[in-house]
């Protein structure tokens, strides 16, 4: 039941549905930069994309996997720049919840055997999709397309559950859902950037962002919720945030 592999800036996930004694392991096994991966086998089975959702079952030291899936965009490997960010466990049910990116061109991408939306835009593609326990995926969603043309590479998104809704947590320069659309000057890295989904459906409900100073690079990293069912959201910085001058926030500044 080991994973054998390691890497510098690979990312992992793991949580744990305890009414069906199952672990979810999710991540991506990046070595460097893009296409540079390396050798990363679970249950002594290779995995081929770089990244992987895999779910299974312990009894002792016995490993019973139950499923894997991985991000296949058909591109050749030395160009692959998949990840996969966050995964939560559904507050009532055993479904799951996941997020994160992932690079084509025009092409769809799949997900085991499940076919990502059409894309309408180039480059980087943020997603949120559900899955139910035995891997089925309910739906996926990605951003409906982008106002510059182009994907924003660097998103570390996150989410989390507030009820009915999925709420996901990132930075972006362009994205548009549903009827939010990012429009920002040229030069801009990205800014801060909340979208809320309906968790039944995938629909957006609403999307909104923090304006920064154009040429910084500032976003959210982290998402909780609170008692009361406010949104409480962590990020980073580089100069200015809440620039905007209608936000009813003071403009933060960086003081180092």
């Amino acid at each position: 039941g080991d994973v054998y592999g390691s890497s510098s800036i690979g990312h992992t996930n793991f949580i744990y549905d305890e009414s069906l004694n199952r672990y979810y392991l999710a991540g991506k096994r990046r070595n460097g930069s893009f296409g540079d991966l390396i050798d990363l086998s679970f249950n002594n089975i290779p995995i081929d994309k770089e990244a992987f959702l895999i779910a299974f079952n312990l009894n002792g030291n016995t490993v019973t996997e139950a499923w894997r899936k991985e991000i296949n965009t058909g591109i050749a490997i030395q160009s692959l720049d998949e990840e996969i960010h966050s995964i939560i466990k559904d507050a009532v049910t055993s479904d799951i919840y996941i997020c994160g990116r992932y690079f084509a061109l025009g092409q769809t991408a799949t997900f085991g055997a499940y076919t990502f939306p059409t894309p309408s835009y180039s480059g980087n593609k943020p997603f949120i999709m559900k899955l139910n326990s035995s891997g089925d995926v309910q739906w996926a969603k990605i951003a409906d397309g982008m106002t510059n043309g182009t994907g924003y590479r660097f998103v570390k998104g996150r989410i989390a559950q507030n009820g009915n809704e999925i709420a996901f947590a990132a930075g972006s320069r362009s994205d548009v859902w549903g009827s939010y659309s990012m429009v920002r000057p040229n030069g801009e890295l990205a800014d801060p950037i909340l979208v809320r989904l309906n968790k039944a459906t995938g629909s957006v409900i609403a999307a909104t962002d923090i304006r920064s100073n154009a040429g910084a690079q500032d976003e959210f990293t982290a998402i909780a919720v609170d008692n009361d069912g406010n949104y409480v959201l962590g990020g980073f910085f580089h100069q200015q945030l809440f620039t905007a001058t209608d936000d009813n926030v003071p403009t933060m500044t960086l003081n180092v």
